[in-house]
């Protein structure tokens, strides 16, 4: 087989191959496939500015660096990077690199294997395997609350009932002298029975959310954002005044309570964290709102926070991401929401401004009827 023909036969098997095939002259892209430009979002090669290979890694690290710049005889070395694609995005690839004749001339190849779904599979696997640990200790520690609080709340009522009996039996004079006393007494109890009530109902969330049981039921989703509300109460309150929309008819959708749960504390502890420290809840706050529209049932979570700079809000759903600052975030929340919904066969998307706030819309179906719900 003469060059040409060789060279031709090179060209259409990197043409038809699914992995990104580059290559570049000292920096300089002469080629890139059709699989790179489509994964990249690119029209042609000339649309990547100067057609450097800059244009697309992303901030190399030490180790990269060390590899680009090492011989490429033998058998190529892999190293990790990450490229841009065209909307600003990132996808994370496997590189291997080595020397080619292109066009007559000597040039390198770099071919990278799209390691993106690898990763969404392996960061979902940690969160999965994280939450159900947090669940199982939740269970646990709900089951062992739940039975001394049950004894709290019915000795409670039982001395409230005997308190009012044996005032009932004191003299009229007694119950005068005593009435302040008896007020507080009257006060006390009923302040520690609603915070035992309280108890149950932070309870009541744990074993929503930490439910293992994934089959599809009839969820209001008023009702699990009300609880998933409840939960971030501690970082809400002193912070933000919650306002709360909900149409009167909303549709039942078909999901897990525990994991659309998971959905909407992530946003409304994300929305809770946002918040200008100091400007307390009388400037701030975060909107909750329900309703129908279509066949899809609208949920959104609105703040009045920093906002997403408009460079970053195109990945904010990428795994490993995250604004906060280091220690605060792992970056997996809102990739794991968009799973989660879209395994509902929903939509998640966000809009933002910066020093206006943040609005998160989830667009779940309604559930088809009560009947499919069950075979499910």
């Amino acid at each position: 087989m003469g060059g040409e023909q060789a060279e031709g036969s090179f060209r259409r098997i990197i043409e038809s191959s699914p992995e990104l095939i580059v290559v570049h002259r000292e920096g300089h892209i002469v080629y890139a496939n059709p699989s790179t430009l489509e994964r990249l979002g690119w029209k042609d090669l000339t649309a990547i500015d100067g057609t450097s290979l800059s244009a697309i890694l992303v901030a190399p690290d030490a180790r990269s660096q060390r590899a680009e710049a090492a011989p490429t005889s033998g058998r190529p070395a892999s190293i990790d990077q990450r490229w841009r694609c065209a909307d600003g995005s990132t996808i994370a690839v496997e590189v291997f690199r080595f020397d080619v004749v292109f066009e007559g001339a000597p040039g390198t190849a770099v071919v990278a294997r799209d390691l993106t779904e690898r990763h969404h599979f392996a960061s979902a696997t940690v969160e999965t395997d994280r939450m159900a640990a947090i669940g199982i200790l939740a269970a646990g520690i709900g089951h062992e609350i739940n039975n001394p609080l049950a004894y709290v709340l019915a000795n409670l009522e039982f001395v409230a009932t005997e308190v009012e009996v044996l005032i009932g039996e004191l003299p009229r004079e007694a119950r005068q002298r005593l009435e302040p006393r008896i007020v507080d007494l009257n006060q006390a109890l009923a302040d520690t029975s609603q915070g035992a009530q309280r108890i149950r109902g932070i309870i009541a969330d744990l074993r929503t959310f930490s439910r293992g049981d994934e089959t599809g039921v009839l969820v209001d989703v008023r009702q699990v954002l009300d609880a998933a509300a409840r939960m971030a109460a501690n970082q809400i309150r002193q912070r933000a005044t919650i306002v709360k929309t909900y149409a009167d008819d909303v549709s039942p959708v078909l999901a897990s309570d525990s994991r659309l749960g998971q959905v909407f504390l992530n946003l409304v502890v994300n929305a809770a964290q946002s918040l200008r420290d100091g400007a307390g809840p009388d400037r701030n706050r975060i909107e909750l709102n329900v309703h129908d529209a279509g066949e899809f049932v609208h949920v959104e979570v609105a703040d009045t926070g920093c906002g997403i700079a408009s460079d970053v809000l195109p990945r904010i759903f990428e795994p490993f991401f995250t604004t906060k600052p280091a220690g605060q975030g792992t970056g997996l929340g809102l990739g794991i929401c968009r799973r989660i919904v879209t395994e509902l066969g929903g939509e998640i998307s966000v809009s933002s401004e910066v020093g206006v706030g943040t609005r998160f819309l989830v667009r779940l179906p309604h559930a088809a009827s009560p009947e499919k719900a069950a075979v499910l």
